[in-house]
C-alpha cells in the first residue's frame, strides 16, 4: 500500500495529522516573528577585564564608561559546551560615543537611522576593529564558537 493509498483510506487521521502540523508551523513562525516584540534588551553585560569576568548593566549606557574607576566595555556572552565565555567585546569610539550621548539628550526615544560604526575584537585580542551594525550581526551570528570550536549560543542577563 502506498502513501497515497494510506492517505485516502484514512481520511480522517490523515487531515487531523496535518491541520496539527500546519498549526505548529503557524505557531512556530508567530514565535519567530514576535521575538522581543522589537524592545531592546534593558540590560546588557559589560567587562572590564577584557572578558575573563562580566556583569550586567543597564543597556542605555554607552560603552567606554568607567565603572568603579575602571573602563568597562559591552561584553556579548555565549554558552558553549564547556560553559559560558565572553565572545566578543564592543566600544564606540571616544567622538562617537559623544555624538551619541549628545542624541540621546536631546532625542530620548527616536532611534538613529544609520548607527554609527563600532569598535570590536575577541577577547585576548590587542587591536580594535571598527565595524558597521550589519557587520557586527555578521560577526555574532557566524564567527563566535566556543573555546573548544563548539557552538556557541547567546546568553542575555
Amino acid at each position: 500500500m502506498g502513501i497515497r493509498e494510506a492517505i485516502n483510506r484514512h481520511s480522517a487521521i490523515s487531515t487531523t495529522v496535518i491541520i496539527c502540523a500546519i498549526v505548529v508551523g503557524v505557531v512556530t513562525i508567530g514565535v519567530e516573528l514576535r521575538g522581543d516584540n522589537g524592545k531592546p534588551p534593558s540590560k546588557n553585560y559589560f567587562t572590564i577585564d577584557d572578558g575573563k569576568t562580566w556583569f550586567a548593566d543597564s543597556s542605555s549606557k554607552l560603552p567606554p564608561f568607567d565603572h568603579g574607576g575602571a573602563v568597562a566595555v559591552r561584553c556579548y556572552v555565549f554558552k558553549g559546551s564547556n560553559g559560558k565565555f565572553a565572545g566578543l567585546l564592543e566600544k564606540y569610539s571616544d567622538d562617537t560615543r559623544e555624538r551619541l550621548a549628545r542624541w540621546a539628550q536631546q532625542v530620548p526615544q527616536v532611534p538613529l537611522r544609520n548607527p554609527p560604526p563600532i569598535l570590536v575584537k575577541k577577547p585576548g585580542e590587542k587591536d580594535w576593529k571598527s565595524v558597521g551594525p550589519d557587520q557586527e550581526a555578521m560577526i555574532l551570528m557566524h564567527d563566535i564558537s566556543g573555546p573548544d570550536g563548539s557552538a556557541a549560543e547567546r546568553v542575555m542577563p
